[in-house]
């Protein structure tokens, strides 16, 4: 599967990568490797995400810990 970023999801994520530079220096890093491997999970397990009610076609999986 393909995953497509909208500019709303791109746009969300800079200002998280940026606060979390700011604010958690040490950890910033780790959740963004955390996300891509989220992410590349949905990419090749796509039926391992649920789907978003009202959105067909968006996967949706909590990150739940972050490191």
């Amino acid at each position: 599967m393909k995953v497509v970023y909208t500019d709303e999801a791109l746009r969300d994520l800079d200002a998280i990568a940026d606060w979390l530079t700011a604010h958690y220096p040490t950890v910033a890093p780790a959740v963004g490797r955390r996300i891509q491997s989220v992410v590349a999970h949905i990419a090749r397990w796509p039926q391992s995400a649920r789907r978003s009610a009202g959105r067909p076609n968006v996967c949706v999986v909590p990150l739940g810990r972050y490191p």
